[in-house]
């Protein structure tokens, strides 16, 4: 059987700085999840198990 529809999942997720484990471990919940769904096709946000911080956070001086 052919099939003809693709469903996509974007995963959205708040990622604990530094903490791989805890990120993927989020993650992986809500692949499962997703899949249950009948998803095909998912994607995670870049750098998800590090988490992404601007240099604003970094550096406020660098934005003044």
């Amino acid at each position: 059987m052919i099939q003809d529809t693709v469903k996509i999942a974007a995963i959205q997720m708040n990622c604990i700085a530094n903490n791989k484990e805890a990120n993927i471990k989020k993650a992986i919940t809500l692949i499962e999840k997703a899949a249950k769904e009948g998803s095909n096709i998912l994607v995670l946000p870049e750098l998800f198990t590090t988490g992404y911080y601007s240099y604003r956070e970094f550096n406020q001086r660098l934005f003044d």
